[in-house]
């Protein structure tokens, strides 16, 4: 297992800008993780869909991604 610096741990919120829960994110046949880094990278390589849209806004309470005028990008969390 990899070992995480304490440096690159999400950053703690305000209590009123936390998700309480994680975001619902299609398992598929290759798990969570490998799910959600499919949909980071599609969203970082500028792609667009409706389910890019649709996972744009189950991930954005959760600060993995933010929402621009184009469609959504990824935080700098996200990015590490």
């Amino acid at each position: 297992m990899a070992k995480i610096e304490i440096e690159d741990y999400l950053q703690k919120q305000p209590w009123n800008e936390k998700a309480f829960s994680m975001p619902n994110i299609p398992r598929g046949k290759d798990g969570v993780i490998a799910s959600l880094k499919k949909i980071l990278t599609q969203i970082k390589n500028g792609e667009k869909s409706s389910l890019l849209d649709n996972a744009c806004a189950i991930l954005r309470p959760v600060r993995l991604v933010v929402k621009t005028t184009s469609g959504c990008k990824l935080t700098a969390e996200s990015e590490r």
